[in-house]
C-alpha cells in the first residue's frame, strides 16, 4: 500500500505547501484527488512519487519507507508518474527507446526488455508503433508514449496530474477506460490528481485537498449525495454531472461506471420514470442561447492554407468571427486547431488565402487588413509558453507598454485583466514559473485580456484552471462577447463550452468538417462522427435514453473503443525509403568517408559525380529541390566569401584586368568553384543523414561503432547518452526562440519595424527568456530521467545487432564508390 502519514512541505522559506497530509491508496484502487490551484495537489503526487522528499512525517511504498538513502529509488521504481504535457516526460525520439529508457536503467536487456517494450505499447493500444518518431504522434498518442514508458518500469502504483486534460473528446473515454483497466486486471494503484468530473466520479475513492489539508473523502457516492455544497465547489457543473446527481438520487451506484451508456443502460432498465428524471435534468441547461442578431463581422479567413516546412496542416479553411460570439472551435488532436489560432492571430502567415481584421469596415480608421500583433489577443495552449519576464506584475503590463499606453491606462489594464481572473496583489511579485499550472494559465489568461482587443483567441483556456477560476473565466468570456468583441476557444472539452458558444467549427484533417450554431449542431447526430469526435457526454447520454436498448453502444458519434488512434497522414513529415532502411552505424561510417573522399576528389568529372550521388541520396531521402537549397543557405555567406577571395586579384597579376592592380584570376575561379561544390556536397550528404537518422540512432550508432573503447574503461555508454540529450537539445534552442519571440509579437512586439539598431534591440530582449527558458526545459528533461531511475553507469548494456546482409552490401558498395571518384583524376592521368 502506498502511505502518505502525515507528511508537510514547503518551497524554501515560504508558507507550508503541505500541512499534516494523510492519504493511502491500495493496490488497484483509483483515488482521486481534488483541490484548488495552489491547494498542493501536485506537490503532494511529486512526494507520492519519490520526486520531493517531505519536510516533515512519512511517505511509505509497500513497506519501503522514502527517505534520502538508496531506497528513494526504489520508491520511483514503485510509483510512476505521468505529467499533464507528455513533452515535459519524453526523453527520446523513437518511441521503442522512449519506451525502453526506464527499464534499461533498471538493468533489464535483452528478451526481458524486448518483453516489457511490446506489453507496454500494447497495454495503451499502440503497439504497431515501435518504430514511430515520438514527434510525429498526436498529443494523445503522445501521452499514451508516456504511459507506457512508465508502465514497462512494471510500477506498482501511479500518479495521473492531470494526465487526461490535453486530449480530446474521443481518446478521453479510451483513456479512461485504459486507467480503470490498468487498476482492475493488473491492481495498479492509482491517484489521479484532476478537476474533470468524469474522471473524478469514476474513482474508487475521493480525496479533496484546500490549502494543504485534506477537508474531506470519501466513495463517489457519498461526494455526491452527501456533501453537495463541496461537490458543487470542487468540480464545474453541467447538464451531465446534473444527470449524475439525478441517477444517483435515484439510487445508481457510480461504481457501476460514469460513461453516459452505463447510466443509460441502467436508467432504461428501471423503467420510464428514471430515464424521464434524468433526461429533465439533462435539458437543464443544455444548449446556449442563440445570438440575438449577427454582428459585424471582426475577423475572416478565407481560403486559408498554413503548414510547417513540407507539411501542410490547414488546407483551404474559410472562417469568420463576428462581434458578440462565441465561437467553439474543436477538433481531434493534430487536426490544425492550434496552428489556425496562430494564423487568426496574425501570427503565422497563411501559404494561401488571406486572414482579414474588420473585412466589412466602412471608416477608413479601420480599413481591412491582415492583423499585426497585439490586433488579436491569442491565448497559448500552454500557459509556460507565453511567460517569460520575471514577475507577474510585469507580464501583465507588457502588452499595454508594448501597445504604447502611458502608464495610467496601463495600471488601468491590468487592474481590469487582474479582477475577473482573482490575481490579487501578492500573486503580482511572484515568479510566473513558480505558480501552479491553473495559477500560470490565469496569469497568461489576463496577459491577454489586458491587450483590450476585439478579438480574443484562447486555445485551450481551461486546462488545469479548477472549478472556481474555470466559472469565473465563462463569466469573463460572456461579458467579453457582451462588450462586443469576438471570442475563438479552442478547446476539447466539448461539455464545458457547447452551454456558452452561439457557434461551433468542428476541424478535421486540416479542414472545417461542419460549422453552425450550437442548436444546429444538437440536431446534427452525424456532425462529430465526421469530425472524428465523440459529442458532449450530455449529448450523448440525452441520445441514449432515447435509443433502443440494443443500440446504445456508439449513438451519436465514434465508438469510443474504435476511435481512430493514427495520426493525421499529414502529421508525417519523412519518407520511409531506402536511405532510412540502411542501419544508421553504415549511414554515418559512409557519411564521414564521403566527406573524406569528397576533399580528396578533384576535376570536373569527380565532381560531377559527386553532385549526382548527393542529389540522388537526396531523393532517395524524400528532400526537394527547396529543402537543400534553405540547408545551404546557412553556407551562402562562407561560399560568397570563398568565391571573391579566390577570384579576385589585387596584386597585379591578375588573367583578366578590371582596374589598375585589380582583376580576375581564373586559377582562384576553379578553386573557388572546386571549394564550393566540396561544401555544398558535405552539406547536402549531411542533411541526408539528419533528415533520415533520428537523434537517438545517432547516437546509438555512435556507441556501437566505439564500443571496442568500453574494454579499455571508456564510458561509451554515458557518453551516448549525453551525445543523444544534445543532439535533442539543439533543436529546442530554435524552439524556444521561436516561444519567446511568438510571444513577444502576441503581445505587440514588431521584430520587423525600425532600423538596424531597434531590431537588434528588439532581439537583445529575447536573449535573457531564451536562456532561462533553456535552463527550464534542461531542469524537467533532467527530471523526467530521473524519475525513470536513470543513475550514470547503472543502466544495462545494448544488445549486439549484427549487420544484415543488406547493410553489409551497401557499406561495400559505397565504400568502393567513394575510393573509386576520389581515385578517378589519378586513374585518367595514368
Amino acid at each position: 500500500m502506498l502511505k502518505i502519514n502525515n507528511i508537510s512541505f514547503s518551497y524554501g522559506g515560504d508558507e507550508p505547501v503541505l500541512t499534516g497530509v494523510r492519504l493511502s491508496v491500495a493496490p488497484g484502487e483509483v483515488v482521486a484527488l481534488l483541490g484548488g490551484n495552489g491547494s498542493g495537489k501536485s506537490t503532494l503526487g511529486r512526494i507520492a512519487s519519490g520526486a520531493l522528499l517531505p519536510a516533515g512525517g512519512e511517505v511509505s511504498v509497500d513497506g519501503v519507507v522514502l527517505d534520502e538513502s538508496s531506497r528513494r529509488d526504489e520508491v520511483r521504481r514503485r510509483v510512476g508518474m505521468v505529467v499533464q504535457n507528455p513533452q515535459d516526460q519524453i526523453v527520446s525520439t523513437v518511441v521503442a527507446d522512449e519506451v525502453a529508457f526506464g527499464p534499461r536503467n533498471l538493468g533489464c536487456a535483452g528478451r526481458e526488455l524486448d518483453a516489457r517494450v511490446r506489453g507496454a505499447l500494447e497495454a495503451v493500444g499502440l503497439s504497431d508503433a515501435v518504430d514511430r518518431d515520438v514527434n510525429e504522434l498526436s498529443g494523445g498518442e503522445q501521452q499514451r508514449i508516456a504511459l507506457a514508458g512508465v508502465l514497462a518500469m512494471e510500477p506498482s502504483y501511479l500518479v495521473l496530474d492531470e494526465a487526461l486534460s490535453m486530449v480530446d473528446s474521443a481518446e478521453r473515454p479510451q483513456l479512461r477506460s485504459l486507467v480503470r483497466a490498468l487498476a482492475r486486471e493488473r491492481h495498479i494503484g492509482v491517484l489521479a490528481i484532476t478537476h474533470e468530473p468524469v474522471e473524478a466520479l469514476g474513482a474508487d475513492r475521493i480525496v479533496v485537498l484546500e490549502a494543504g489539508l485534506v477537508a474531506w473523502e470519501g466513495t463517489p457516492d457519498s461526494f455526491v449525495r452527501d456533501a453537495r455544497h463541496l461537490f458543487a465547489q470542487a468540480l464545474i457543473q453541467g447538464p451531465y454531472t446534473a444527470a449524475l446527481m439525478a441517477a444517483v438520487d435515484a439510487g445508481y451506484r457510480l461504481s457501476c461506471g460514469v460513461e453516459p451508456a452505463d447510466i443509460a443502460r441502467w436508467a432504461q432498465s428501471k423503467g420510464e420514470g428514471t430515464a424521464e428524471a434524468i433526461a429533465a435534468a439533462l435539458r437543464g441547461d443544455a444548449r446556449a442561447p442563440e445570438p440575438q442578431g449577427a454582428g459585424a463581422v471582426l475577423l475572416e479567413a478565407k481560403g486559408v492554407s498554413a503548414g510547417y516546412e513540407k507539411r501542410n496542416v490547414l488546407h483551404d479553411v474559410s472562417l469568420t468571427v463576428r462581434a458578440g460570439e462565441v465561437l467553439l472551435v474543436a477538433g481531434p488532436s493534430g487536426s490544425g486547431k492550434s496552428t489556425l489560432a496562430t494564423v487568426l492571430a496574425g501570427l503565422k502567415e497563411p501559404r494561401a488565402g488571406e486572414v482579414l481584421l474588420h473585412p466589412q469596415a466602412e471608416d477608413t480608421a479601420a480599413d481591412p487588413r491582415s492583423p499585426e500583433p497585439g490586433d488579436v489577443a491569442l491565448a497559448f495552449q500552454h500557459p509556460e509558453s507565453q511567460l517569460f519576464l520575471e514577475s507577474v506584475g510585469e507580464e501583465l503590463a507588457f502588452g499595454p507598454r508594448q501597445l504604447g499606453c502611458d502608464e495610467a491606462e496601463v495600471a488601468l489594464r491590468v487592474a481590469n485583466a487582474r479582477e475577473p481572473l482573482a490575481i490579487d496583489d501578492e500573486m503580482l511579485g511572484r515568479d510566473p514559473f513558480m505558480l501552479s499550472g491553473g495559477q500560470a494559465r490565469r496569469v497568461a489568461l489576463a496577459c491577454m485580456v489586458s491587450l483590450d482587443a476585439s478579438v480574443l483567441v484562447l486555445d485551450e483556456p481551461t486546462s488545469g484552471l479548477d472549478a472556481p477560476a474555470r466559472r469565473r473565466l465563462h463569466a469573463l468570456v460572456r461579458k467579453l462577447a457582451s462588450e462586443g468583441r469576438g471570442v475563438v476557444v479552442v478547446s476539447h472539452d466539448l461539455e464545458e463550452w457547447v452551454g456558452i458558444a452561439s457557434r461551433v467549427a468542428l476541424v478535421a484533417d486540416g479542414g472545417i468538417a461542419w460549422e453552425g450554431t450550437t442548436l444546429e449542431l444538437s440536431d446534427d447526430a452525424d456532425a462529430f462522427a465526421h469530425a472524428g469526435l465523440m459529442p458532449p457526454e450530455a449529448w450523448r447520454l440525452a441520445r441514449l435514453l432515447t435509443a433502443e436498448e440494443g443500440r446504445i453502444k456508439g449513438v451519436g458519434g465514434i465508438d469510443p473503443h474504435n476511435a481512430p488512434s493514427e495520426p493525421l497522414e499529414a502529421l508525417s513529415g519523412r519518407h520511409a525509403g531506402m536511405v532510412q532502411a540502411v542501419d544508421a552505424r553504415v549511414r554515418l561510417v559512409l557519411l564521414i568517408a564521403g566527406i573524406a573522399g569528397v576533399f580528396c576528389s578533384s576535376g570536373p568529372l569527380a565532381l560531377a559525380l559527386w553532385c549526382a550521388v548527393a542529389c540522388a541520396l537526396a531523393h532517395a531521402a524524400g528532400m526537394g529541390a527547396r529543402r537543400m537549397l534553405a540547408a545551404l543557405r546557412p553556407a551562402a555567406v562562407l561560399m560568397a566569401f570563398i568565391i571573391v577571395a579566390n577570384l579576385v586579384s589585387c596584386d597585379g597579376t591578375a588573367d583578366v584586368a578590371l582596374a589598375g592592380a585589380w582583376g580576375l584570376n581564373l586559377a582562384g575561379a576553379e578553386r573557388a568553384v572546386t571549394a564550393v561544390v566540396r561544401i555544398a556536397v558535405m552539406l547536402v550528404l549531411s542533411l541526408v543523414v539528419c533528415a533520415t537518422t533520428t537523434p537517438t540512432a545517432v547516437a546509438d550508432a555512435c556507441v556501437r561503432l566505439a564500443s571496442p573503447l568500453s574494454r579499455w574503461g571508456v564510458p561509451v555508454d554515458e557518453a551516448g547518452m549525453v551525445l543523444s540529450l544534445a543532439l535533442r537539445f539543439i533543436p529546442l534552442v530554435t524552439d524556444e526562440v521561436h516561444r519567446v519571440e511568438l510571444a513577444q509579437r502576441s503581445r505587440g512586439v514588431r521584430f520587423d519595424a525600425g532600423g538596424m539598431v531597434a531590431r537588434i534591440r528588439v532581439w537583445g530582449s529575447v536573449l535573457v527568456p531564451v536562456m532561462v527558458g533553456l535552463f527550464r526545459r534542461a531542469d524537467r528533461i533532467g527530471a523526467a530521467m530521473d524519475a525513470r531511475c536513470y543513475h550514470e553507469g547503472a543502466r544495462s548494456a545494448r544488445d549486439p545487432l549484427p549487420f544484415a546482409l543488406r547493410d553489409k552490401a551497401v557499406l561495400a558498395a559505397g565504400l568502393v564508390l567513394i575510393i573509386l571518384m576520389a581515385a578517378l583524376p589519378h586513374l585518367f592521368q595514368l
